[in-house]
């Protein structure tokens, strides 16, 4: 096994250079990292939330003009029913 060298000036302490992270380290960070999380993810959610709505509420418009205009196309302009009604 190979020591590490003493410490200058001490000679009965070994002094340790770090390998790795500890277990504790590791625990530290996984629990700042699920509570980051858990303060972002309900904003996020929201934001999916509204996203959605945003979208269904486009559909409805798109598919509101996409019926007028079949109207308009199969019935001619508008003016023209209401011009020919004032005529006698």
């Amino acid at each position: 096994m190979k020591r590490n060298p003493p410490c200058p000036g001490e000679e009965l302490v070994v002094c340790r250079t770090p390998n790795g992270f500890t277990l504790i380290e590791m625990l530290v960070i996984m629990v700042l990292i699920s509570i980051s999380v858990a303060l972002v993810y309900p904003s996020l959610h929201n934001l999916r939330e509204k996203f959605d709505t945003l979208i269904e509420k486009a559909d409805a418009d798109k598919n509101v003009k996409k019926e007028t205009f079949t109207r308009f196309v199969n019935d001619g302009l508008p003016y023209k029913a209401i011009s020919s009604a004032i005529k006698p």
